[in-house]
């Protein structure tokens, strides 16, 4: 790829750019529209005033002195660069794609994509640089919300002009990850259709649009990002994108690329996925994102057989079982509130309304259901093997009491049990640290729990604030300080490698032999020997309340202390928990040395890190009980 950038332009050509397939991806229904309508309109008039909100960052215009040539860029593609920015609208102000503006530093568009990531050029930088802010921006999310409006159709045309023409291909930050790659791909091309679809046709944008398209192809042939055998989201977002080329880019040459997104999509379906129907990442954000990558690939697949079944395969009854499975468990996670287990970024395939996380797309819930219906009839056939019986999803235990109805769920290959009551909902982890060891998204949480009390949560997870944009958040994010577990001064229940900017997507081989003894009823009890001897959590529920059995035999000299991270409103004082003033439950313990809590701050999205309190309880000797009783 180096080498054929220096010897001709990086671009394809508009003018032999194929055509491009129309109708592909279903609009909207009107069940979302009337759900999401206000939201998306007011996202629009944000976009479209180049107040396109990331994160910690408001992306806008350009500024002044940015532009520059560099040597190494052949004369051919400056040609291609300067007949794009042409095409823009006198009017209209360039957008920063390659910056991180709250942090004041930009990256230069015209290094070459392998080199992009490390060199950076700072402006008056006011604060360390995230690379995931532009990264999450290079997936262009929101041009699929400008085309659902004719009114904002003109400014997608620029914004696409501008993001091609000012980023040639295999140049600077917007090529850097291949995944933003692959998932750009998708939202340009459906934006393209849906842009047809509301009735504006642009002969001069589709060549733009379908050269480009090969231009995505070609490079995520080149880079998809299978590494060392290690294929995570990254991998899915790119297969992703080859699958939205091969299905929308009417050439011989989208075959290949059609055939290694479905054939990839579908070999990763064992891989990414466990049998209970959780990501294998460790990661609850994660399996959200990657459901989504699934949810959009099956609707895209579904539609483009309906309409050229001899071009592309409809989907087997294994893939709609696995994806069902899959979207069965998301439905868990966000009934209770969507718990931050392990690393949470926020990224999706699909976001209308923001870049925020949202609820996953499809076009209309009424044919989602018939599709997920549809998906249990055609899995019960697949299920007819031994091999597809082995395969059981997440198990679900609904049980009625005298006045409730209970409901416990539990996800035991990923290690996490969900216990949902009349008054309270408790989560309870303890499994392995996902990425077959490697544990680039897992965090050290063994044992910890949270706990929502109707409607709001108590105890917390600590989410995920940053990745390379500052080390030590990142670390006391993933450290078991920052989980509601017991901790030991000093130890982490697993280390990280330290010498290397990739030591932050690490843990250290996996030797806590981490395992949930016991599940049924009201009885759950985790342990891990993470700090080398044992640490053994039992909880027993009841109607109102949580009982909690620690016990971990300590070495002399050893600081021993259980953590309770607490929600962002609640304090905590007099053995009792306060939510904004008004108390909502009680504690109870036995066998604790003092108890007292201390400021801390937790991210519940990406980027957003807000103060709370962590309840820290000092234990004495072998064992601690505590009690959280739930109030009227």
């Amino acid at each position: 790829m180096r080498r054929h950038s220096l010897e001709n332009t990086t671009y394809s050509p508009m003018a032999s750019a194929p055509s491009l397939r129309v109708g592909l991806f279903p609009l909207p229904g009107e069940h979302w529209l009337a759900h999401y309508g206000s939201a998306l309109s007011t996202w629009l008039e944000h976009v479209r005033g180049h107040r396109i909100a990331v994160a910690d960052s408001v992306f806008g215009a350009r500024r002044s002195g940015t532009e520059w040539k560099a040597p190494a860029v052949r004369e051919e593609t400056f040609d291609d660069m300067r007949t794009r920015i042409a095409m823009l609208d006198a009017v209209y102000a360039p957008v920063d794609w390659n910056a991180h503006p709250a942090a004041g530093v930009r990256w230069p568009e015209l290094q070459w994509f392998a080199d992009a990531q490390v060199h950076e050029h700072v402006e008056d930088a006011a604060a360390a640089p995230d690379i995931r802010i532009p990264h999450e921006l290079s997936r262009m999310h929101h041009w699929m919300s400008l085309a659902l409006d004719a009114t904002y159709h003109r400014e997608l045309r620029n914004q696409i002009i501008d993001l091609l023409a000012h980023n040639p291909p295999g140049y600077g930050l917007q090529w850097a990850f291949p995944m933003g790659v692959g998932m750009r791909c998708f939202c340009m091309l459906t934006a393209l259709d849906w842009m047809r679809e509301r009735g504006t046709n642009d002969a001069e944008l589709e060549a733009l649009v379908a050269a480009s398209a090969v231009d995505h192809a070609r490079f995520l042939m080149n880079t998809a990002e299978w590494s060392g055998g290690m294929r995570t989201s990254h991998y899915i977002g790119c297969l992703f994108g080859l699958l939205a080329a091969g299905v929308y880019v009417d050439s011989p040459e989208s075959v290949q690329w059609l055939r290694k997104g479905l054939n990839g999509l579908d070999n990763e379906l064992d891989e990414q996925f466990g049998r209970d129907g959780m990501n294998f990442e460790a990661s609850t954000g994660y399996h959200k994102h990657v459901i989504d990558f699934y949810v959009q690939a099956t609707t895209l697949i579904n539609k483009a057989h309906s309409m050229q079944p001899h071009v592309v395969p409809e989907c087997s009854a294994e893939w709609l079982q696995r994806v069902h499975a899959g979207v069965q468990a998301l439905h868990t996670l966000e009934r209770i509130g969507m718990p931050l287990i392990g690393d949470n970024d926020d990224g999706m395939a699909v976001k209308l309304c923001g870049y925020q996380s949202q609820p996953v797309f499809v076009p209309d819930a009424t044919e989602f259901r018939r599709a997920e219906v549809g998906s249990r009839e055609n899995s019960q056939a697949a299920r007819g093997t031994a091999h597809h019986e082995a395969r059981d999803t997440a198990h679900h235990e609904t049980r009625d009491t005298a006045d409730h109805e209970t409901r416990d769920t539990a996800f035991a290959e990923f290690g996490l049990d969900v216990y949902e009551r009349e008054h309270y909902t408790l989560t309870a982890r303890c499994g392995g640290v996902g990425q077959w060891g490697k544990g680039g998204h897992a965090h050290n949480d063994r044992n910890a729990i949270a706990l929502r009390i109707r409607n709001t949560w108590l105890i917390v997870d600590s989410g995920c604030m940053t990745y390379t944009g500052n080390p030590l958040r990142r670390n006391h994010d993933r450290s078991t300080a920052a989980h509601a577990t017991l901790t030991v001064e000093g130890r982490e229940q697993l280390a990280w490698p330290f010498n290397s900017r990739e030591g932050l997507f690490w843990m250290m081989p996996d030797t806590t032999r981490s395992h949930v003894l016991h599940r049924e009823g009201d009885r759950w009890e985790g342990q891990h020997s993470g700090f080398g001897k044992p640490h053994t959590r039992v909880l027993e529920l009841s109607a109102k309340s949580v009982q909690g059995i620690d016990t971990y035999e300590r070495v002399s000299g050893e600081v021993v202390t259980l953590r309770f991270p607490l929600g962002p409103a609640i304090t905590f004082a007099n053995d009792t928990f306060f939510d904004s003033g008004i108390p909502i439950a009680t504690l109870g313990l036995q066998g604790a040395e003092r108890v007292w809590t201390e400021p801390s701050e937790y991210a519940p999205a990406y980027g957003t890190s807000i103060a709370n309190y962590t309840l820290c309880i000092a234990v004495q000797g072998l064992r601690v009980e505590w009690t959280i009783v739930v109030l009227d």
